[in-house]
């Protein structure tokens, strides 16, 4: 859930949903096929047994985000909100698993 930080949400049971659109708005570069795109997602979970001793039901949420190519990797900036919460974010770069020792047939 974008909307919320990293563990933030903490349940022995649950379900999640996530939807998101994207859509080209800017051509970059055209010869190498590098463009803008904006994006609107739509979440929602459900959880069960939480064990932050907050009462188990449904949390929804929504987020926007801008996504391109750099010469350094990719970058995302993404805005979502909730009812109770909220959430920022800027990466740059390249996902994690790429060029590192994840890539290795050992961790898949």
């Amino acid at each position: 859930m974008p909307a919320y930080q990293f563990d933030e949400l903490r349940a022995n049971e649950y379900w999640l949903a996530d939807v998101n659109l994207l859509w080209r708005i800017a051509n970059l570069v055209p010869v190498r096929n590098q463009e803008l795109y904006a994006g609107f997602g739509l979440q929602a979970a459900g959880l069960y047994e939480r064990v932050d001793l907050v009462p188990d039901g449904e949390i929804y949420s929504a987020s926007l985000t801008v996504a391109g190519p750099t010469p350094v990797g990719t970058f995302t900036l993404g805005i979502a909100g909730s009812s109770d919460s909220w959430g920022f974010w800027l990466s740059l770069g390249r996902p994690v698993g790429t060029g590192s020792i994840l890539n290795d047939p050992l961790f898949r």
